[in-house]
């Protein structure tokens, strides 16, 4: 909830002697997009206990609460009354199995709305408090669940199957007003009609609770196995100060790294690998994500590696400068510092050096070279030592058939390592996307239709934050009682992206966790959604963003060669705008940061960098 709207509503509650709070949607919330879902897995668990199939099971239990809904006067019935009813057309026995179900569902996929509920303890701290629902439950049932959910102190609890009266039509309003003896109340809820104009009608205040919505999930034609996943990542689960990070840890990065790794394990399963290699930076949370689900199956582990260290596997003592500058990619600005750093020098022989911007063309074309040549024997020493430390230690690693994960884009990494194993044993690299690729031992798990390579310049940084890991890159390794270490580059991230990537990693592993808890307790073992609808959701956010979440990300450093934020914005200087724009790694979010506009800015610039080529 937005501070300011909070700030209003405490204002406005400290002046009512009651205040009323809905139950479902406003207090909890399920984790589905919609009622009939709740009978679907109904249904579905029903049908995997024991071995039997109901017929249009999810069909007559929804017209079953339609009917009741026109029949009692809006919401006037209750949970008994339904199964009264599924009784009679399937038999006593099915009917005590489904009910049973469908209580234990709701117990498992109901949350506490976390922001509602920071507004639930301040009216607790300030005045009376009453819950009244709109709800087939028993009066008995919804206090249990309440309780189990930290939701209490209330001083009533009207629900309508219980007061023969409901919200709808209005009618709950009087009899409460009759049986508190007081019209001081404000209701908050989520429902136009009967949280907000109902209880005007009646001469009590109200106020409108907005229903959270997932941004960047579109709903339309979802399959019901996504619905959950959607309905999971909708939730409110964070109210901290740090609530943005969190929640977008767990509603956007959650989704995709459980897909991710799905994906992972249907490819290692395919090919009987059980070693799986986890990359450092990005694999960091990738790995924490697949161990999380899959713990004991399989053998994995992290290498400490960078594309830096990874090149000098590819260095010969034979190697000519030129052909040394092309086995690295360098960026397209970088200073000439930069470019030493990346080919080995290490800092204390740059003391005497002076910096430039080097042009990456003119850089592979030689124009450099008589800068670069005092250094070179020191950049083919070192080359040749961290060759060796890098083989030894991949042999302490890689001694099977080994899957590499990474999140992309060229598979630098997987080339270097193969060169030192050689024909031994033929690594698997698994990556959520690749540059234009025609290697069969290279896959990529974003689909072709979704995912354009031509994008990677203008979402590269924002993607790549999400899976920064919580230590510096590898700039090389070293020998300390005859095992091989990381030695870490001493480029730092400020503590507050550091913080912010530790809260967004945080929610991504909360979501996790609860996706294994609901599909586990529920047991479906073999639960799949729909990868494709999850991944666009990841790329809509990096391609065409929220202006909240371009403030947000943008704000972050980015640690690659140099610290710099995401988005450099400059207010009303436009041609340091136009400047930071090109030295962008978010250009997609910095153009949206810029125009204001909704469209697919990753889309659009990589189409525009086709036309311009």
């Amino acid at each position: 909830m937005d501070d300011k709207i909070a700030l209003n509503l405490k204002k406005k509650i400290s002046k009512y002697e009651y205040i009323s709070f809905d139950i479902f949607d406003t207090l909890v919330q399920r984790m589905l997009l919609s009622n009939k879902d709740l009978f679907y897995y109904t249904d579905l668990i029903y049908q995997i206990r024991y071995k039997k199939k109901l017929d249009n099971y999810v069909e007559n239990r929804q017209k079953i609460e339609e009917e009741l809904w026109e029949k009692t006067s809006k919401g006037n019935f209750s949970f008994h009354n339904i199964f009264n009813i599924i009784g009679k057309i399937y038999g006593e026995p099915e009917c005590g199995r489904l009910s049973s179900i469908e209580l234990e569902l709701e117990s498992l996929l109901d949350v506490r709305n976390e922001n509602i509920y920071s507004i639930y303890q301040y009216a607790i701290k300030n005045s009376k408090v009453i819950i009244t629902s709109d709800m087939y439950l028993e009066k008995e049932y919804l206090e249990k669940l309440l309780d189990a959910l930290g939701i209490k102190g209330y001083e009533k609890i009207y629900i309508s199957g219980d007061c023969c009266c409901s919200k709808a039509e209005g009618t709950i309003f009087p009899y409460i007003i009759k049986d508190l003896n007081s019209k001081s109340i404000l209701h908050i809820g989520d429902s136009f009609k009967g949280d907000y104009i109902m209880p005007k009608i009646y001469g009590l205040d109200s106020h409108i609770i907005k229903r959270k919505r997932h941004y960047y999930f579109n709903t339309r034609n979802v399959d019901i196995n996504t619905k959950l996943l959607i309905g999971m990542a909708t939730v409110n689960k964070f109210n901290t100060n740090n609530e943005y990070w969190e929640s977008t840890g767990y509603s956007i990065l959650g989704p995709f790294l459980l897909a991710f790794a799905q994906w992972i394990k249907v490819q290692v399963d395919n090919e009987e690998i059980k070693n799986i290699v986890f990359f450092a930076r990005d694999g960091y949370i990738i790995k924490k994500a697949f161990d999380l689900l899959y713990k004991n199956q399989y053998k994995t582990q992290y290498m400490y590696i960078s594309r830096k260290v990874a090149n000098f596997a590819r260095v010969k003592e034979t190697n000519t400068l030129d052909e040394i500058l092309s086995l690295f990619k360098f960026r397209k600005n970088e200073s000439f510092k930069q470019v030493l750093s990346r080919l080995g020098v290490c800092k204390e022989d740059m003391s005497d050096v002076v910096d430039f911007t080097v042009s990456r063309k003119q850089l592979y074309l030689g124009k450099y070279n008589s800068l670069i040549e005092p250094f070179f024997s020191k950049i083919i020493k070192k080359a040749s030592n961290q060759k060796l430390l890098l083989s030894q230690y991949v042999d302490s690693i890689i001694a099977d058939k080994t899957a590499v994960v990474d999140i992309g884009w060229h598979g630098t990494i997987q080339n270097s390592i193969q060169l030192l194993i050689g024909s031994k044993y033929q690594l698997k690299g698994l990556y959520l996307g690749l540059e234009k690729n025609k290697d069969e031992n290279k896959l990529q798990f974003l689909s072709s239709d979704l995912f354009d390579p031509d994008m990677i310049p203008f979402v590269r940084g924002v993607f790549e934050t999400f899976f920064s890991a919580p230590h510096p890159s590898t700039d090389g390794y070293e020998v300390q009682n005859n095992t091989i270490y990381p030695i870490f580059s001493k480029t730092e991230v400020s503590k507050n992206t550091e913080e912010k990537i530790k809260l967004l990693h945080k929610g991504a592993i909360a979501f996790v966790k609860e996706y294994k808890k609901v599909t586990t307790t529920m047991g479906l073992t073999n639960y799949r959604f729909d990868n494709k609808l999850i991944s666009q959701m990841f790329l809509s956010f990096c391609n065409s963003p929220k202006m909240k979440d371009v403030n947000n990300f943008g704000s972050l450093d980015f640690n690659d060669t140099v610290n710099r934020k995401l988005i450099d914005y400059k207010n009303y200087h436009f041609l340091s705008n136009l400047e930071s724009f090109f030295q962008s790694d978010w250009k997609a979010g910095f153009a949206k940061k810029i125009l204001k506009l909704n469209l697919s800015y990753g889309i659009l610039l990589s189409k525009l960098n086709k036309f311009r080529r």
